[in-house]
């Protein structure tokens, strides 16, 4: 390996470290490149975003330097470029995740639930008794206890009419 191999070798890796010490920073501080651009859509510049593609760069391409025999410096860029494009992938792939699932209108409590559709998952024995309905809540979808007046079965589309209890609600038929 040539010194000058080396030098961009310690360099990159130098670079990716800063990446991280930026990631770090930035998951404190908050985005400050996501509102640079509303054309891109959310979380393409977002700092976690930036912080892995210039650490995907830098990791990619110290391993390019310092795992292969004397590699030329556009081998070790090219290798440092697909590396920085994988770390952008994963890290907006991740955003997307996490920002799908957020409750729409920051629903936090299941008051919030009333007037929603549901979808009845056990029927109850007799009007009045307990079912069971999947509800969605929070990105996930809970399994609850329900009451209602008319007789219903599985696979019924209800309307959350009320909250009883932190595990239970009241329903009603829902009229399309």
């Amino acid at each position: 390996m040539g010194l000058e191999t080396v030098t961009v070798g310690y360099m990159l890796l130098g670079l990716g470290g800063l990446a991280l010490i930026f990631a770090i920073i930035s998951a404190v501080v908050g985005d400050i490149f996501d509102v640079a651009l509303d054309i891109l859509p959310d979380g393409a510049l977002s700092s976690t975003t930036t912080a892995a593609t210039v650490a995907g760069f830098g990791f990619a391409g110290a391993a390019a330097t310092f795992g292969m025999d004397d590699p030329s410096l556009g081998v070790v860029i090219a290798i440092g470029l697909a590396g920085a494009v994988a770390g952008w992938l994963l890290a907006f792939g991740a955003h997307r995740v996490f920002m799908s699932q957020q409750q729409e209108d920051g629903a936090t409590d299941l008051n919030a639930m009333v007037g929603r559709i549901v979808t009845v998952i056990e029927a109850p024995p007799a009007p009045g008794g307990l079912g069971t309905a999947l509800v969605p809540f929070l990105g996930q979808n809970r399994r609850m206890s329900f009451r209602s007046d008319e007789p219903l079965k599985a696979g019924d589309d209800v309307v959350v009419d009320a909250v009883l209890a932190s595990n239970q609600i009241k329903v009603s038929r829902h009229s399309a």
